[in-house]
């Protein structure tokens, strides 16, 4: 048994039935576990451990109005995996060279692999899709210093954010003359909140 599957059937057995978290928990620790296997800080503060220890909030009420002004109020809900390995061996045989994804794992684990083991040039959501948290946090922190930006500024500061996760998916994710964006998000995404952790101590 692989050190992902024995760290897997622990994560399993306290969190039965969470198809996606299970999922998204995986694909990070396929990517980050070397890097956690190589560095004693890391497995000494159980970081990977403490990371997927999930901290439960859950909202389901989705208020809002409709055309008649009428409150409605629904449950959110979204739809997954609209992409899967048949749709990604179709644009592979096709010639597809890119896939940029612009939402939350859109495709499944088994249509990553398709395109991975293709080398299609494959930005996985968390990192090609980054841009709507980043400005989200750009809004956060220009409220916080009671600053107005311009339209531009925003976006000159979103094009440095942008190209910063590139550049760190090219130093954790690049393998000779191929760059794996899926491994480099992961692991960049990994070390930054590992290192914090470590820097904060048991909290």
């Amino acid at each position: 048994m692989t050190t992902v599957d024995a760290f897997m059937q622990q994560v399993e057995a306290k969190n039965p039935g969470e198809t996606e978290f299970l999922q998204a928990v995986r694909e990070v620790t396929e990517s980050v576990m070397p890097v956690v296997e190589r560095n004693p800080a890391y497995r000494n503060a159980r970081i990977l451990e403490r990371m997927t220890e999930p901290e439960r909030v859950i909202m389901f009420r989705v208020p809002w109005v409709d055309d008649q002004g009428q409150v409605q109020i629904n449950r959110g809900f979204r739809i997954e995996m609209s992409s899967d390995a048949d749709d990604a061996k179709t644009l592979v045989k096709n010639g597809c060279l890119c896939i940029s994804e612009g939402a939350n794992m859109p495709t499944t684990p088994e249509g990553t692999d398709v395109f991975r083991e293709a080398r299609v040039l494959y930005g996985p959501g968390k990192a090609a899709n980054a841009g709507g948290v980043a400005t989200s946090g750009l809004e956060m922190a220009q409220n916080a210093s009671h600053m107005r930006w311009t339209r531009e500024e925003v976006d000159n500061r979103l094009h440095i954010i942008m190209r910063s996760i590139h550049e760190d998916c090219v130093k954790y994710g690049k393998q000779g003359d191929f760059i794996d964006y899926v491994v480099g998000a992961n692991v960049a995404g990994f070390v930054k909140v590992a290192d914090a952790m470590l820097d904060q101590g048991i909290v």
